[in-house]
């Protein structure tokens, strides 16, 4: 959790009552290891979770209607990923 709250403090200086509130959102968070090539998420499914990369490099991509993967960004190290249109909209 250091991490991450080092990581929103660097972008912008923290409250105190802020890192109180992150603090209390630990229970919440779990640590999640990904092995080389598998995914975060499947196609069609709605993430609804934040995601804040401590180590490595993950890749985001589409597969278009030839099953092609084509890569939208690099998300690396102290990166954070949402995908707050897909939650919002439920697709």
């Amino acid at each position: 959790m250091e991490k991450i709250i080092s990581a929103l403090d660097m972008i912008e200086p923290l409250t105190t009552g802020q890192r109180d509130a992150l603090l209390a959102l630990q229970p919440f968070m779990k640590r999640v290891t990904l092995k080389k090539g598998a995914y975060l998420y499947q196609v069609g499914e709605i993430p609804d979770f934040v995601v804040y990369v401590e180590f490595g490099i993950l890749r985001h991509i589409i597969v278009d209607s030839s099953e092609n993967e084509k890569i939208l960004r690099f998300y690396k190290e102290k990166d954070f990923i949402e995908d707050c249109q897909s939650f919002n909209e439920q697709k």
